[in-house]
């Protein structure tokens, strides 16, 4: 869910919001009205969260977007096309754990081989 989506339907995810975020009063609620900003800052001050925590918490909520829906399987695609992307990085970087290790068996293939 992007916060413009959420600003754009804020009428059907309040009722969804009140269930997930108990502590958010109906006065919160109204005075967020669909405002990212302003749901972030209130999930901070009810829950006692850092910035980055109320905003992670944002982002992990379905928002009910299942698995059947085309925002759900855009994000689906996007999230294994990141992790394809991240791991053809790591295996390129020799600095990265595994890039390490097939450099640390590669040595030891050549002084298996020369010893």
């Amino acid at each position: 869910m992007n916060k413009d989506k959420f600003e754009g339907k804020w009428k059907e995810f309040k009722g969804k919001v009140k269930e997930k975020w108990g502590k958010l009063t109906d006065n919160d609620l109204t005075q967020i009205n669909g405002k990212y900003d302003q749901f972030v800052g209130t999930l901070q001050k009810r829950y006692g969260y850092e910035k980055e925590q109320a905003e992670k918490e944002f982002n992990s909520w379905n928002w009910g977007e299942t698995r059947g829906s085309k925002d759900y399987k855009e994000g689906e695609k996007r999230s294994k096309f990141e992790n394809i992307q991240r791991d053809q990085n790591r295996s390129n970087n020799p600095n990265t754990d595994r890039g390490m290790d097939r450099n640390d068996e590669n040595n030891r293939d050549k002084k298996r081989k020369a010893g």
